[in-house]
């Protein structure tokens, strides 16, 4: 297919645009140059509109990747990079890789980028920039590797610090626990011998009014045996009085009688009826 002077010329200011747009920093490579987003986002129209004209030519696929790349549309150079990758050229095709491995670091997947530049080199062994980037991408990654260890050593040392504040909030709470019951145990066992005190002092007091009662009702029977033996003796007294009164008016009686002459009569007698 020819293609005509127009179209040659077109393509030659876009590439002149985007020629050394891209620089390495660090060994990854930024976007650097004077387009403004008018005349980039023309320049992606153009490619666009010669890969419709000229599907074959995958150098548009790539040139088009970097525009996309400049403008930070990674998604979008990706696609046009891995497009690129059809091309039979060992060396541009190292050149896709080598920019896919610059995008995907962009887009925080340093182990895919370092992937791709192992690739590259093997396309293309002697490119001392993908060599750089090689050896960048793969401190990065033993660096996070070193990062993710240290993070886990420190999460598996907050989880063993959190188990043991746990566990350590169980046995405070345990030994709470325990001694709330010892002090209700004690507490309780002071209640009962309060208690069992308590009624102990009145079964006492108890048997301490039992016992002025008992010694109040001796006392008053003492006191009424007492009476009824004063009383008794009243009476025998009296009684002898009366006895002693009476045997000496029987005495007196007796004296009397002894005194009086008694006349005997004549004996009447007894006649038989035989």
């Amino acid at each position: 297919m020819i293609i005509s002077m127009k179209k040659i010329i077109r393509m030659i200011l876009i590439l002149f645009i985007i020629s050394f747009i891209f620089t390495q920093v660090n060994g990854i490579p930024q976007q650097q140059g004077n387009l403004s987003n008018p005349d980039l986002n023309q320049a992606i129209d153009e490619y666009n509109n010669l890969i419709n004209d000229y599907p074959n030519n995958l150098d548009l696929n790539y040139n088009l990747g970097n525009l996309y790349y400049y403008q930070n549309n990674l998604d979008s150079a990706q696609v046009q990079y891995q497009k690129s990758l059809y091309n039979e050229d060992d060396v541009q095709k190292s050149k896709s890789l080598f920019n896919l491995g610059n995008t995907a670091y962009r887009q925080g997947n340093v182990e895919e980028s370092l992937a791709f530049y192992k690739q590259a080199l093997k396309l293309n062994p002697s490119d001392t920039d993908i060599k750089q980037n090689f050896e960048f991408a793969f401190k990065e990654l033993e660096k996070q590797k070193q990062n993710q260890e240290d993070n886990k050593e420190k999460q598996d040392e907050d989880t063993e610090d959190q188990q043991q504040d746990k566990s350590d909030n169980t046995s405070q709470e345990t030994e709470s626990q325990d001694s709330q019951e010892q002090e209700k145990e004690s507490d309780d066992k002071e209640k009962s011998d309060d208690q069992q005190s308590q009624e102990s002092d009145s079964d006492q007091e108890k048997e301490q009014q039992a016992q002025s009662e008992n010694n109040e009702n001796n006392e008053e029977s003492d006191g009424s045996e007492q009476k009824k033996s004063e009383a008794m003796t009243d009476e025998e007294q009296m009684d002898r009085k009366e006895a002693e009164a009476i045997l000496d008016a029987y005495r007196s009686n007796e004296n009397n009688i002894l005194k009086r002459k008694y006349k005997t009569k004549s004996r009447i007698k007894i006649e038989k009826d035989w």
